[in-house]
């Protein structure tokens, strides 16, 4: 009987044997995880080995495609840790304490910085001269080169304002207020004429933070309070936020249960203090934009979304409007005398756009009418449609002209009067006289509800106010 051969191990085979080994393993590993605790590693950009337990986005960018991270990017603390779900899952509002201020409130001194984002194309020299004493971080989101820039121009402001918050975690000052490029856009507060810089001068540090996080925006209009976004309703909203916002919040808040309500003023401009960003770890951050850098939604959508998430990450809230008069008065020294002071003064601006619109429906309609009156003056010419005459030699259409009827003829021609009206004589004088009258009464109340909120007594009773 002849001895069996023994098999023969080439080094390929024993190389595939190993790595089907090894899979294997990894696969079985798997299975022991928990449900929804798959390790992902984050994009290449970032130095450091670190994982977070978040479901994979539907597609990554490659590594070419992600751009690398900005010259002055600072390592991230302590990169090896696996962070589980206490890091990522944000969201009880208990875990958010309210800050303590300093002696004298609102006018304590407070270490400031203002985040600004902008285009090569926008011009911030606003910023130096009105506000010289003010320390800024100016984000030019398309420029590689400029000193401060992020890792990829995408998603608006967003990752500017997280680039900054990433690389300066460390050496925050006390209140952070993050505004776009612009010094007058409908994005700013009325009540300081669309200003960014009034607005800035106005801010009350010790209300940022006392509250945490500041809206800088008062009023809830044009969009955004209050219940703007109903994430769980079946009725979609106008421009698709609520679907895009349901498909997205399992990766950016992977152990939170989606609000019923997402809303606050818009427009993406706050001030938050450094408190409440140390009160939550620096890797979400850098979790909240990795996913950024590998969304595959378009740059509007991505940036847009958050403009009713950054209440969320900084409340834990998924509404927050606080009524327009106190943030006025608390937040900017604006105290008309409580609720009921600033609707009346709101009262007025709106008697004063009626008016206004009063006056130019009154100038539309005397143009129409000397429009009017001068076609048919001279011969009525491309009113008249079949046997009508023109009027007499001169082009005159007589009587008739006058009383508004067409010049010439009685048989086909086209009869205006109807709708052609003469504008009531003097009538833009009574209009006139009324804008001048409430421009001067809101304008007398802006005096003295800004004279109440320098008195730290008027303006901590108006605040105290039982409705």
């Amino acid at each position: 009987m002849l001895p069996r051969r023994m098999p023969r191990f080439s080094i390929r085979r024993i190389i595939l044997l190993f790595i089907c080994g090894v899979m294997t393993l990894g696969a079985y590993k798997l299975l022991l995880l928990p449900a929804g605790q798959l390790p992902l590693p984050l994009s290449q950009p970032f130095s450091g080995s670190y994982e977070f337990p978040w479901p994979s986005p539907s597609t990554s960018p490659s590594p070419s495609s992600a751009t690398q991270p900005s010259s002055n990017f600072p390592p991230l603390s302590d990169t090896s840790q696996h962070h589980d779900q206490h890091d990522l899952a944000v969201h009880s509002s208990t875990i958010f304490a309210p800050g303590v201020t300093k002696p004298g409130g609102a006018f304590a001194n407070y270490t400031r910085t203002l985040v600004i984002t902008r285009t090569q194309s926008e011009n911030v020299t606003w910023l130096s001269e009105e506000l010289p004493d003010l320390p800024t971080a100016i984000y030019v989101a398309d420029d590689p080169t400029a000193p401060l820039h992020p890792p990829l121009n995408k998603g608006h402001e967003v990752m500017n304002y997280l680039t900054y918050i990433i690389d300066h975690y460390d050496n925050l000052p006390e209140v952070i207020m993050f505004m776009h490029a612009h010094r007058y856009s409908y994005h700013n507060n009325e009540i300081q004429e669309l200003d960014a810089v009034r607005m800035l001068r106005d801010l009350n540090p010790a209300r940022v933070i006392r509250e945490g996080y500041m809206n800088l925006r008062c009023g809830w209009g044009p969009w955004g309070c209050p219940a703007y976004l109903r994430p769980t309703s079946s009725t979609p909203d106008k421009y698709r936020l609520q679907e895009i916002i349901v498909a997205q919040w399992p990766l950016l808040f992977p152990y939170d249960d989606i609000p019923d309500i997402l809303a606050q003023p818009c427009c993406a401009q706050f001030a938050v203090s450094r408190q409440r960003i140390h009160a939550i770890p620096r890797t979400r951050f850098v979790f909240y934009r990795d996913w950024l850098l590998r969304t595959d939604l378009t740059d509007y959508y991505s940036g847009r979304i958050w403009e009713y998430l950054w209440q969320y990450i900084f409340t834990g809230k998924g509404e927050v409007c606080p009524e327009e008069w106190k943030c006025y008065c608390d937040g900017f020294g604006w105290c008309f005398g409580g609720k009921r002071g600033y609707d009346d003064w709101v009262g007025l601006n709106l008697k004063r756009m009626d008016a206004e619109r009063q006056l130019k429906e009154w100038e539309d309609g005397k143009m129409k009418w000397e429009g009017y009156v001068r076609e048919t003056k001279n011969g009525g010419s491309g009113v008249r449609s079949g046997g009508g005459h023109d009027g007499d030699e001169n082009g005159n259409g007589g009587k008739e002209a006058e009383n508004g009827k067409e010049g010439g003829g009685k048989g086909g021609g086209d009869n205006k009067e109807g709708s052609v009206e003469k504008p009531e004589t003097g009538k833009d004088v009574y209009w006139r006289g009324q804008i001048e009258a409430l421009s001067a009464e809101i304008k007398n109340r802006k005096r003295i509800a800004q004279r109440r909120g320098r008195d730290p007594k008027i303006r901590a009773a108006e605040l105290g106010e039982i409705e």
